[in-house]
């Protein structure tokens, strides 16, 4: 695999790789075909109500990420998540607004994890830890942010273990098999 969306500023070192063989890479052009099918076997958890065609994703790969890793501010910085070599996931900052010191954190496993809670939960805290330690510390962000759907309660106490404390809900926020559902808004300040 060849990793070919490096982001310019941003040098992983992977003190996280000794953790269960898991660690973050660079996304690799193979990681967009498995992050198209994830996304699309999860839309149920995610805000994106369309399936995404193999020709959509490859052309917002070469549109926006491959325009992002070149600047000095991107507004997106992804990494995949692997163990054993294999991508599993992934995760990173996104709507970075560099003015306000802020971004979202976007996290997403393989399907397949969708049972295995204990390991689902074990990679997602290692993965918030490693960036918060990107955003804030390398980063000098103040503020990392994500949006759950509420009923995602597993997820959401997650959230908490890694100290991102709840800021408040989004009522009837968005629109999921033909009803309204909230959102819940949790924040992690530097």
């Amino acid at each position: 695999m060849m990793n070919i969306f490096k982001f310019k500023n941003i040098k992983i070192e992977n003190k996280y790789s000794k953790f269960n063989n898991v660690y973050f890479d660079y996304l690799s052009r193979e990681d967009i075909e498995l992050i198209r099918i994830w996304r699309n076997n999860q839309k149920n958890v995610l805000r994106q109500n369309q399936s995404i065609s193999k020709a959509d994703q490859i052309k917002y790969f070469n549109k926006v990420i491959k325009k992002e890793i070149k600047r000095n501010k991107p507004n997106l910085i992804l990494f995949s998540i692997k163990k054993k070599n294999k991508t599993i996931g992934y995760c990173g900052l996104v709507n970075i607004s560099w003015t306000n010191k802020s971004a979202e954190i976007s996290f997403l496993l393989d399907h397949k994890f969708r049972n295995k809670k204990k390991e689902y939960k074990s990679i997602m805290l290692r993965s918030f830890k490693r960036l918060f330690q990107i955003g804030f510390d390398k980063l000098k962000l103040k503020k990392l942010f994500t949006e759950t759907f509420l009923f995602r309660k597993d997820h959401i106490k997650i959230l908490s273990i890694t100290g991102m404390q709840k800021e408040g809900i989004l009522k009837k926020q968005y629109r999921k098999s033909n009803k309204f559902i909230d959102s819940i808004l949790h924040a992690k300040f530097r």
